[in-house]
């Protein structure tokens, strides 16, 4: 947030003193010093506002990791041999698009696993993919609970399916964090694939 606050700040700053300088009447070498600090200082501004992540973002971010830190701290832990989680790939093709801002109501509206999804989405790709192929894919762990048979999906996994299998086969296991009270919210635990990046 003190980023943001500063970003605005030398977007200000920069803002008025380039137009501070396009009206000085005075020595020359002057008004060129002050034109380029104010044009450097609106640059500088504007990239942290444009690529630094918005408030929106922050509080994604900071709810998603409130979800993981309470499933990994209240949930059932389950260790997931990875070889047998089946992959499911999803390629697309599209042109690049940033995210549109999302109705709260049509957030409240998912069910837990897409609320988890989109969480994890937004706080961890702000921006969509530019044009071009789009390397999609997620794991499908399949869990006896009880004589009862259950399905977890991973999030969604910006990685080809081969060379997610590689990563695969050489961590060989992960987690499985499931609420005990609902099983539909769980979190299964892929960090070691951030960590790579």
């Amino acid at each position: 947030m003190a980023k943001r606050i500063i970003a605005y700040f030398l977007f200000g700053i920069g803002t008025i003193i380039y137009i501070f300088s396009a009206k000085y009447t005075g020595a020359l070498p002057y008004r060129i010093i002050f034109w380029a600090t104010g044009i450097i200082m609106y640059i500088i501004g504007y990239r942290i506002i444009k690529y630094g992540p918005s408030f929106r973002k922050q509080k994604a971010l900071k709810r998603l990791q409130e979800i993981i830190s309470d499933l990994k701290e209240n949930g059932e832990k389950i260790v997931v041999d990875l070889s047998k989680c089946e992959i499911r790939e999803n390629n697309y093709y599209e042109n690049e698009e940033e995210w549109d801002d999302i109705d709260s109501a049509d957030f409240l509206s998912l069910n837990f696993a897409r609320q988890f999804n989109f969480l994890n989405q937004l706080a961890y790709n702000p921006i969509r993919a530019k044009d071009g192929e789009i390397d999609q894919t997620e794991l499908l762990y399949v869990h006896n609970h009880k004589g009862v048979e259950e399905k977890f999906h991973s999030n969604v996994i910006p990685r080809s399916s081969d060379d997610l299998r590689i990563k695969l086969y050489l961590v060989k296991t992960t987690s499985l964090y499931v609420d005990k009270k609902d099983r539909s919210r769980y979190y299964f635990d892929l960090d070691f694939l951030k960590r790579e990046e």
